[in-house]
């Protein structure tokens, strides 16, 4: 493991957890509030998606991969690219769940929810530290996000991970 990736993962963690508990918690209290609704799961995944994956988009862009680029508190192509990975995590995960629910129908379907939301997050980790939030190599790889201004193709100290 390399020194950048032993101080982000623990933080990722962290974010993930913290991003977890507004998930999960918030998914409860949509499933209570929508009772009786026949798109009852559906809408309470998405909600509480939704406010997780700002929140976590917010902690890995700041805290854990520490993005000084500028864009302010949201920078166009790394929130575009994160966005897509939560479709495609949220798409998997109401999926999983969906299946889990149809499968073993006495089964809590938080826990069937987590448990697929497990598997996710390794996966996640991986995508966000390579592609989404990836840090171009000393003296060369990719170019940063912000090579389309003229002279930002030069490696630049704007990352402290």
């Amino acid at each position: 493991m390399t020194a950048p990736t032993r101080r982000s993962f623990p933080l990722f963690v962290l974010a993930s957890v913290l991003s977890f508990g507004v998930d999960v918690g918030l998914f409860c209290l949509l499933r209570a509030a929508l009772e009786g609704l026949p798109a009852r799961l559906l809408a309470s995944h998405a909600g509480a998606r939704a406010a997780s994956c700002i929140f976590n988009y917010l902690c890995n862009r700041h805290l854990v991969f520490r993005v000084a680029r500028g864009g302010g508190a949201f920078e166009g192509r790394s929130f575009r690219r994160y966005l897509e990975l939560v479709l495609a995590v949220w798409t998997l995960a109401y999926l999983g769940t969906k299946t889990g629910v149809a499968l073993l129908p006495g089964a809590d379907v938080t826990l069937l929810k987590v448990s697929v939301d497990l598997v996710l997050f390794l996966l996640s980790y991986g995508v966000q530290k390579l592609v989404i939030f990836r840090t171009p190599a000393p003296g060369g790889g990719s170019p940063p996000e912000s090579a389309a201004v003229p002279g930002a193709g030069i490696s630049r100290p704007d990352r402290r991970d």
